[in-house]
């Protein structure tokens, strides 16, 4: 039902979004009407989106984030039950887990935000910022949890579930 409730809003968002739409000032056909003085801002070149699309960076970054997606989906559904059930912990204990792989989420986005913003302060290229430092995140996440399935100590898999996820949402940001 969340679904399909959520689909609604958003058909009923683009419904009146579209009618107010324009272009804002940054965009190439803005800047096109506008003068082109000397000092004025340069027009952004004109990409088709069939050209984006088929790049090898859409491809890995689109493939790289519905690994992430998925994985913030499985947490999102199974993690209170594998507290619960896998791991022996009470449901109210189970439930208040919960929280610990976002908090840890949380807390890697803010400090890959920081990290990303020094590298581009340095001079980094935004291929660097904005690719290599998610995937690098993503890598940790997988070499992480692929250690899940052998750990017996339950609070070891708690800690091993939220640094893995919490990687993981480095590339989610």
């Amino acid at each position: 039902m969340a679904i399909v409730a959520l689909s609604v809003l958003g058909l009923v968002w683009m419904v009146c979004w579209i009618p107010g739409f324009k272009e804002g000032p940054f965009t190439s056909k803005a800047v096109k009407g506008a003068d082109t003085a000397v000092g004025s801002a340069p027009t952004e070149p004109s990409v088709s989106w069939r050209k984006i699309f088929f790049t090898r960076t859409f491809a890995s970054c689109a493939f790289m984030i519905i690994v992430v997606y998925a994985l913030t989906t499985v947490v999102l559904t199974w993690l209170p039950s594998y507290f619960e059930l896998g791991l022996g912990y009470s449901a109210l204990q189970a439930g208040s887990m919960f929280a610990l792989p976002s908090i840890v989420g949380l807390v890697l986005m803010i400090s890959s935000g920081t990290v990303t913003d020094r590298l581009r302060g340095r001079g980094y290229t935004s291929r660097v910022v904005r690719i290599i430092v998610p995937a690098i995140g993503v890598l940790i996440c997988g070499a992480v949890l692929v250690f899940l399935p052998s750990i017996g100590t339950p609070i070891l898999a708690v800690a091993v579930v939220s640094i893995g996820y919490g990687f993981g949402a480095i590339a989610s940001r």
